[in-house]
């Protein structure tokens, strides 16, 4: 930007300040012949040159131009110079330069807009006279913000074994200073944990010129101390059956880890070791095996450690399934008076392998109805109405019933 109110008036601008001056003193004449005398003696061009700065670059983002200009004509010429901050303020001189100088660079500079202009200088009695040689030029410099710090940190791995050892690293960015977990540290830094023994989670922040970064946090995840295996149960209570033993045992101390089951272990006589594995945590099982006989067995518990030892051995006797029983023989036909007056005696003769009778009667041809289940062979009838009644036996034991005998 120019700004050419800078400028002296145009009649005006070549003539030396003391030239314009001596009209403001008393001995006026005097001074008036001098100054004359100089500004004659100034060249031409030196004189009449109107040069305005350039910047470069226009404008700035980093604080960071150039201003140059074009030399005077003249080794006895000097350029002047001259900085203003915004509009407002007051013109400072930065430098004078001789003939070889043409710039000024800068750098570092705030945001801003700065004003710069020429002035052209020669000796005169011993000292620079100078005058505005150009328009006023302007720079804007906006400089971007700094940015904030910015903070990465993980463990690796970041799962471990109890005891075992991990690795934390961390980096910034645009940070002049990191804190974990409150303390200060570097702003990248690679950290091994050995002997790790609880799970953990990590902390970091990060400041510098930009501000105070995000707090980021980092996990490392420890797995459980080992644990301890369960004492060995005491001797187990045992209960034979059929083809079967029902086992109970206390449980025993788990040594702080909770016991997660039980196995046993049996074996017929001195035959081969058989394994199950009752479900859960119960103590107690029932076993089914495939033959009767001495069985010795042994228990043993369970947590997240492994298995206990087994306890002492128990005996238990295991009965064979019993065979199966075959009903009776059909009884013969039961015997009694072919006519009575109410009162008669029913009877029958004893079969193999029963034990037991059921007797049955029915009157003028109708429905049977039994009549008696009992073990005796015979059965006494009072007050029976008259009628033609038949009679039917038949003999019982585990295995089932008979068919019925013959009518009496």
């Amino acid at each position: 930007m120019r700004d050419s109110r800078m400028l002296a008036p145009a009649g005006r601008r070549w003539l030396p300040d003391c030239v314009r001056s001596v009209f403001a003193g008393p001995c006026w004449s005097l001074l008036f012949s001098l100054c004359l005398l100089a500004a004659l003696s100034v060249p031409a061009g030196a004189q009449t040159s109107s040069t305005a700065p350039t910047i470069s670059p226009n404008p700035s983002t980093n604080g960071a131009y150039t201003v140059s200009w074009v030399a005077p004509q003249t080794s006895a010429t000097r350029t002047r110079l001259l900085e203003r901050v915004g509009s407002s303020g007051s013109w400072k001189t930065v430098g004078t330069y001789t003939t070889t100088v043409t710039s000024k660079s800068y750098t570092g500079k705030a945001a801003g807009t700065y004003w710069y202009k020429l002035q052209r200088c020669v000796l005169i009695f011993g000292s620079f006279n100078c005058w505005d040689a150009g328009d006023a030029v302007s720079v804007t410099v906006s400089t971007a913000p700094t940015p904030k710090p910015t903070a990465t940190m993980s463990w690796s791995p970041a799962s471990i074994a109890y005891g075992g050892a991990s690795t934390l690293t961390w980096s910034s960015k645009n940070a002049t200073a990191c804190y974990l977990n409150g303390k200060k540290r570097g702003t990248a830094y690679s950290w091994q944990a050995k002997d790790q023994t609880r799970t953990r989670t990590d902390s970091l922040y990060c400041t510098g010129p930009g501000g105070t970064s995000a707090t980021v946090t980092a996990r490392l995840t420890v797995g459980p101390p080992p644990a301890s295996l369960p004492d060995a149960p005491a001797k187990a209570t045992l209960t034979g059956g059929v083809l079967q033993f029902t086992a109970s045992w206390t449980a025993p101390d788990d040594n702080g880890e909770a016991i997660t089951g039980y196995g046993l272990r049996y074996r017929l006589g001195s035959g081969t070791w058989q394994d199950t594995h009752p479900g859960g945590a119960a103590t107690r099982a029932t076993v089914t095996v495939a033959a009767a006989g001495t069985y010795t067995v042994h228990v043993r518990a369970k947590n997240r450690a492994g298995w206990s030892g087994f306890s002492p051995g128990a005996t238990v006797v295991v009965k064979p399934k019993p065979k199966p029983v075959l009903p009776p023989a059909t009884p013969a036909t039961p015997t009694g008076p072919a006519a009575s007056t109410g009162a008669h005696t029913v009877s029958w003769t004893a079969v193999s392998r029963a034990t037991g009778y059921r007797l049955r009667a029915r009157k003028d041809n109708g429905s049977w109805t039994e009549q008696a289940s009992q073990t005796t062979l015979s059965k006494d009838f009072i007050g029976v109405a008259q009628g033609k009644w038949d009679y039917q036996v038949k003999a019982c034991n585990g295995g089932g019933c008979s068919a019925w005998s013959g009518t009496l």
